[in-house]
């Protein structure tokens, strides 16, 4: 009997394993993991490995179109112009640099004393002309796109989360307790606003921010609804991890027991949804859907608003990035491999 159950659950498993095979569109071996979030742009997908090679890939084909070496892995996420790509990297040097989007030559090189880590993920921001992005010296800089010539920089009280853009502001959470808000044109600072003291530290997340309410999880797991016309808590709830992310007018905590969805003005739970989720890759929001690969499942997901699941693949292998989708693809990096599986 349990010989038979075996030849049934491997046949099962068979079973699984031509049908991924079949949904797999297209794969390239990358050589190493890839870390940071990658960029999909006009039909190119666009990432890193940890050793530093840069890859621009199409899309259509998985074909590689450029690979470029840089001096370090990319940290965090990539932003654009119409004609180049700008990254942060971290390893032997930390650098800001401008590779051009056709062929992966650099543009230019900012190297000025920042220091980029895993305990205070360095997040670029574009604003016009400008990327501004957080160092592990607990400053924001601002640099011009085009040249990488600095143009401010302010120091903060010991920065745990990477910068949100919120109308006029640049936002920060900072490890003595206090939300700063700077100037994104000049570096200013504006309202300091406290959350609780020191004891209730901020993760490194990005803040969540929504009709100028801010929303951050904590040390304690702590999820606290903030105000940022008031300045005052608007609410708070007791989480069950601090990994927090923004789905419209939703705060989305990943806890190992689901993912929990709060709603940002009043605090109440708008859906739940079981399963172990607790991670800090950051979901890809695609046309009122999230994708998101919970890692500790193996599973790449397609979640709606409702917070139902309305596709899955089951997968096997370690990632450091978040997908990308297009309406007829999902990308993403697992282990050493880069793949497209259809998006239904």
């Amino acid at each position: 009997m349990r010989t038979i159950a075996v030849i049934f659950l491997f046949l099962i498993l068979q079973d699984v394993r031509a049908q991924l095979a079949t949904d797999t569109l297209w794969s390239l071996k990358t050589e190493k993991y890839c870390i940071g979030n990658p960029l999909l742009e006009d039909g190119v997908f666009y990432t890193a490995n940890e050793k530093g090679k840069v890859m621009a890939i199409e899309v259509a084909s998985g074909k590689l179109l450029w690979e470029s070496k840089v001096d370090g892995g990319l940290y965090h996420n990539m932003v654009s112009t119409d004609k180049a790509l700008i990254m942060a990297c971290a390893k032997s040097s930390d650098v800001v640099l401008s590779l051009d989007k056709k062929t992966g030559m650099q543009n230019w090189k900012a190297q000025n004393g920042y220091n980029f880590d895993d305990d205070a993920p360095c997040l670029l921001v574009k604003n016009g002309n400008q990327v501004i992005f957080n160092s592990l010296d607990s400053t924001i800089v601002s640099l011009d796109i085009h040249s990488g010539k600095e143009l401010w920089k302010y120091k903060a009280g010991g920065i745990t989360s990477p910068p949100v853009l919120n109308g006029d502001m640049v936002v920060v959470t900072c490890a003595n307790g206090y939300i700063y808000q700077v100037s994104k044109q000049t570096g200013k600072p504006g309202p300091k606003i406290s959350f609780g003291g020191a004891k209730r530290r901020a993760m490194y997340m990005p803040p969540v921010i929504y009709d100028n309410i801010l929303v951050l999880s904590d040390t304690g797991q702590v999820i606290t609804a903030i105000s940022l016309t008031s300045q005052k808590i608007i609410w708070t709830q007791q989480g069950k991890s601090p990994f927090l992310f923004g789905f419209d007018e939703y705060a989305v905590s990943a806890t190992d027991e689901g993912l929990h969805a709060y709603d940002i003005k009043t605090g109440k739970e708008a859906w739940s949804l079981p399963g172990r989720h607790e991670w800090y890759i950051y979901p890809f929001i695609f046309e009122k859907r999230f994708y998101y690969y919970s890692r500790k499942e193996g599973r790449l997901l397609v979640i709606d608003k409702k917070g139902e699941i309305q596709l899955f693949y089951s997968l096997s292998g370690k990632t450091y990035t978040a997908p990308r989708a297009t309406k007829e693809k999902i990308i993403l990096s697992v282990s050493d491999k880069i793949f497209a599986v259809g998006n239904k």
